[in-house]
């Protein structure tokens, strides 16, 4: 009960600290790279929990990394305002969503496989970097696309 409830209040500040960054002047889809940015850091967090003996400090990782997740998803939501055209965004949204039920289905397929040959921590590590490989995908296709407006404001 404490981790989801923990996520939902930090993704409430995490949106709110992305419209503050919006009212100075930071372009939308920036400000919400810049979150998103920010709480990929704390994936890394993931990769202490096979070794926590502590349940409490257990608990709180798993707060952490449950607010990471939520606020990753909830910010890659409002980003699709900013990366589709706007008659696509909902088509955009579904379709983002349909890829993560899909690959939800197929993990989940094969996870208890490498649960019995690997152990816990493999999938646990695999996870954690998702995450960073996500936030990297979604600054190279923004910085690209940036740089293409960019060529065709200049050739104008």
């Amino acid at each position: 009960m404490v981790s989801p409830l923990a996520a939902v209040f930090g993704v409430l500040l995490a949106c709110k600290i992305s419209d503050r960054l919006v009212a100075r002047g930071v372009e939308p889809t920036r400000a919400r790279l810049i979150i998103i940015w920010s709480v990929t850091c704390l994936a890394p967090l993931v990769f202490l929990l096979p070794s926590v003996t502590n349940d409490i400090a257990a608990m709180g990782i798993m707060a952490v990394i449950n607010f990471m997740c939520t606020a990753w998803l909830s910010v890659a939501m409002i980003m699709m305002g900013g990366l589709a055209p706007r008659i696509a965004i909902a088509t955009a949204i579904g379709i983002m969503s349909a890829l993560g039920g899909i690959s939800s289905i197929i993990f989940n397929g094969f996870v208890g496989t490498i649960i019995d040959h690997f152990g816990y921590s493999v999938p646990i590590y695999a996870g954690a970097l998702l995450h960073p490989l996500g936030a990297i995908i979604l600054a190279g296709y923004f910085l690209s696309r940036k740089n293409k407006l960019a060529h065709q404001e200049q050739s104008l």
